[in-house]
């Protein structure tokens, strides 16, 4: 077995990098055919656009940094592994937008599909209410301001979301609120004198004052959902009956600020690594190499921060000490196998890492080597998942080559409590 000592230095360089964008056909019952000028500016932000019709699968949405349904009012509705696997596609780092309208299901949803279009039954909420929103089955009214934009500065949350924002033309279109699990995750609001009625006009559910919620911005896992409630802020040139659209007010800033806000921060990240192998020959050999690879995060933490300063000034001196600290060991030549290197995906910490290995490294030593370069919690318990298996801690003294995870193995390192 070879004794291998590393020392990694990061450098971060920020590198502007294509984000693709699925435009949910399938789902939302429409071809986005109406919103050609805004995915016209959303692709001189640098966006890949693309339209599928096909099932929706976690391998194919992982493909994507952000995910848009609008509407589904005609679509096909979602099976349950489809949303099972929206759910962990966000959960692991994926950036989600919905457009969902209640009364617009109620009235005029097809029945191709379902026929009771209770707003129970409305498959956007099936999937929204997995992140705590769903679309009510009313309309929004403002009787004082209903020619006006949205302007009040207490109806835009301080958010990236509403970075910058002023007016928005809330106004001149029948639209529904949505009903949040969690206040703190409102960024638009009606104004004090708002209300909204169900669709029937009978009954309130937001009286004055209540300040109807219009749209969230919801963090969920590593990844980030948009629920908003206006589609006219996506259509241009659509002047008709006097309903503002996209090029009004600072309609187009605020969409373009959503998918901003929803694709994964993205940085470059280049470890310059020596790696000294010792032998019985007593001979020495160093290797320097320097490998860069492309990471996704979310938004950069005070303590990713202090991570990265951290391994950039106590690398160089663990390695320092390591040489002083070292006595002459008798130790085998590396095996003809020798080192390997393995990807693990770390869900809970929204990243994939190589790492460099033997055959004879055991399961535990891999744990510990990732609790420590990513900064794991300490307190909870962890496994490998390998071929579909789980190797826990009960198997932690075991070998790599035991389980048969050789070069270029793929790995997850999970939360099993």
């Amino acid at each position: 077995m070879c004794v291998l000592l590393s020392c990694a230095v990061p450098t971060i360089i920020s590198q502007p990098q294509q984000h693709r964008v699925l435009l949910d056909v399938r789902h939302s019952g429409h071809d986005f055919s109406d919103l050609s000028n805004f995915l016209d500016n959303l692709a001189r932000e640098g966006y890949s656009i693309e339209k599928s019709s096909q099932q929706l699968s976690l391998a194919m949405l992982q493909q994507y940094s952000v995910v848009f349904i609008e509407g589904g009012f005609y679509g096909v509705p979602f099976s349950s592994k489809e949303i099972q696997d929206i759910v962990q596609y966000v959960e692991e780092g994926g950036g989600l937008l919905l457009n969902p309208q209640g009364w617009v299901w109620l009235f005029y949803g097809s029945k191709e599909y379902i026929a009771d279009h209770s707003i129970e039954n409305y498959p956007m909420n099936e999937l929204s209410k997995e992140f705590g929103v769903v679309s009510n089955k009313d309309y929004f009214i403002d009787d004082v301001h209903k020619k006006q934009p949205l302007s009040s500065p207490d109806c835009f949350a301080d958010h990236e979301v509403t970075r910058g924002i002023a007016r928005l033309s809330y106004m001149n279109l029948v639209m529904s609120t949505l009903k949040v699990t969690d206040p703190r995750t409102v960024v638009v609001r009606g104004d004090a004198d708002s209300y909204s009625s169900e669709a029937n006009w009978k009954y309130r559910i937001y009286n004055p004052g209540d300040r109807p919620p219009l749209t969230t911005a919801i963090t969920y896992g590593r990844g980030k959902v948009v629920v908003h409630i206006p589609a006219r802020i996506w259509n241009g040139d659509d002047d008709k009956n006097g309903v503002e659209d996209m090029n009004e007010f600072d309609n187009l800033e605020f969409a373009l600020n959503i998918f901003r806000w929803l694709t994964p921060f993205s940085e470059t990240v280049t470890y310059t690594t020596t790696r000294i192998f010792s032998s019985t020959e007593t001979h020495t050999s160093v290797r320097t190499e320097t490998e860069t690879v492309s990471v996704l995060f979310g938004q950069p933490s005070v303590t990713d921060t202090l991570l990265l300063v951290a391994l950039v000034v106590l690398a160089p001196l663990a390695y320092v000490l390591g040489r002083r600290a070292r006595k002459s060991v008798s130790v085998a030549e590396p095996s003809r196998a020798g080192p390997f290197e393995v990807s693990v995906n770390v869900p809970s910490a929204g990243k994939t890492v190589s790492i460099e290995a033997g055959p004879d490294h055991t399961v535990g030593s891999l744990v510990d080597t990732l609790m420590s370069t990513l900064n794991l919690p300490a307190g909870k318990a962890y496994a490998v998942e390998y071929t579909g298996k789980l190797i826990s801690r009960p198997d932690f003294g075991k070998s790599l080559a035991t389980f048969g995870i050789n070069e270029g193995s793929k790995l997850s390192l999970r939360v099993v409590e």
